[in-house]
């Protein structure tokens, strides 16, 4: 009686877990719906042009705005040495010098045949055709 206990055991044992993974794999179908939706290759693609060509519209729209530069600069100078013709003898002048500088740029494009214009509408319309499709 024992014997078949065991036997019973050892055969339908490893077939229990078999049919319990089975019964939890279980998805409904608005889950697997989103999952196709979330990890399609062609939707990934389509994602990343919509963001590309929104980053577009960005950078053209940037090329309005003006150009701001700033530069700024110390200078420090000491003892300066004297040569004389031939190089053999030199003297020293003390000559202690600081000097700064500092400089301001600003540029902004005024007319360039409505280039800047266009590709603003041109980019802003690419990024309304991929979001369309």
């Amino acid at each position: 009686m024992v014997r078949r206990f065991l036997i019973f055991l050892l055969v339908f044992f490893p077939l229990h877990q078999f049919v319990w993974a089975q019964q939890k794999a279980g998805q409904s179908l608005e889950e697997v719906f989103a999952k196709t939706l979330e990890h399609h290759p062609l939707l990934m693609i389509g994602e990343k042009g919509v963001k590309l060509a929104s980053e577009k519209t960005r950078i053209n729209q940037q090329l309005k705005l003006p150009e701001i530069s700033v530069l700024a600069g110390m200078d420090y100078m000491s003892d300066t040495r004297i040569f004389d013709k031939r190089l053999n003898h030199y003297s020293n002048l003390s000559n202690i010098h600081f000097g700064n500088s500092l400089s301001a740029e600003i540029s902004q494009v005024i007319y360039n045949g409505g280039k800047i214009r266009y590709n603003i509408v041109e980019s802003e319309w690419n990024c309304n055709n991929k979001m369309d499709t």
